[in-house]
């Protein structure tokens, strides 16, 4: 697969709300002020965004097609595979063939002002993401006070501003989500502002979204909470913690940036447990991960993307750039 990177996960929405900033400061300063004009959305039909969805053998399959223009709308479409269905509203859902190959599907869309059709294909193989993936992360509009509530109500918003009608498919959650590990899998569970991942990936499904999170490899994020590795089988952080009266939430146990340096958490730990989470995200329905560290490292990043191939389900794996001297050897990490 060819390697491509995301520029930037455009981020919608305001800072942090004032009652918030009390008990979370946010870093970031408020947006400026001001009028912010895109052009008027015609009335015509108009079939928008990526005409190509890849997926694994069995796999799930969701789309949203992407139609602008005035409501009501008829979305039809012809040449799904068995096992895949498209609704009223233009999700296309169900279970990928076990047969690789490419599924060509006729779209059309209609209202008052006209018609549109297009082709959009389901391509069955070894490849994720094969377009540019489009959508929003939380950090710079929620920072360390993300919460399961301000993910939803974005996700309402791509819906009822018409984002989802052009393209834009990912509702991301970034670092400062994590309490401690546990359940099943010994994987870090939400902290307390996220009550239930797994409802909150179905209700993003079915808005016709994905869902996407972020971890490390290191045994610290960024941010200060646990990562992907630890100390020891137990996952006891104790001795490169900050003392709980210093820490400005619960579950932040490295303190705020750099404090994940100051703390030497800042590299792979002896236990990886990096497997744990990738399956414990897959059952709570993730489809996309950012994982944040450097040096990203070519042999890490193939340990990751085994964990997550092995979890199963589709994640997308999302990591920073890398030197251009190792593209060979990522090209089949199916990076973004």
């Amino acid at each position: 697969m060819r390697l491509c990177r995301l520029l930037c996960l455009a981020a919608i929405g305001s800072a942090v709300p004032s009652a918030v900033c009390a008990d979370f400061p946010n870093p970031y300063p408020a947006p400026v002020s001001g009028a912010r004009l895109t052009p008027e959305t015609s009335p015509l039909p108009s079939i928008n965004g990526a005409r190509v969805l890849g997926v694994r053998p069995g796999s799930e399959v969701l789309f949203q097609v992407p139609v602008s223009g005035e409501r009501p709308m008829q979305i039809r479409v012809s040449g799904l595979p068995s096992g895949v269905k498209m609704d009223s509203r233009g999700l296309i859902s169900g279970k990928a063939p076990m047969r690789k190959g490419e599924y060509r599907v006729k779209l059309e869309a209609a209202n008052r002002h006209g018609k549109d059709a297009g082709e959009w294909v389901l391509k069955v193989g070894d490849d994720l993401c094969l377009t540019p993936p489009m959508g929003w992360s939380s950090w710079y509009s929620y920072s360390e006070a993300v919460g399961q509530d301000q993910v939803l109500k974005t996700a309402r918003l791509f819906v009822e501003r018409g984002l989802v009608n052009h393209g834009w498919t990912y509702i991301n959650i970034d670092d400062c989500w994590q309490g401690k590990r546990g359940g099943k899998n010994f994987s870090i569970q939400p902290n307390k502002r996220f009550p239930d991942m797994k409802s909150m990936c179905r209700a993003i499904h079915a808005m016709g979204l994905k869902a996407g999170i972020y971890s490390t490899p290191w045994m610290g994020t960024y941010a200060g909470f646990i990562g992907g590795s630890a100390p020891d089988k137990k996952a006891d952080y104790a001795g490169l913690s900050i003392p709980e009266k210093d820490r400005l939430q619960e579950y932040q146990i490295f303190g705020r940036y750099p404090g994940v340096h100051r703390q030497h958490a800042d590299r792979t730990g002896p236990v990886w447990l990096f497997d744990r989470d990738a399956r414990q995200w897959a059952e709570w329905g993730f489809d996309y991960v950012k994982v944040d560290w450097k040096p990203n490292d070519v042999p890490t990043t193939k340990r990751i993307r085994k964990a997550l191939d092995e979890s199963g389900r589709d994640i997308v794996l999302s990591r920073p750039s890398g030197s251009v001297e190792h593209v060979e050897e990522l090209s089949g990490c199916q990076l973004w």
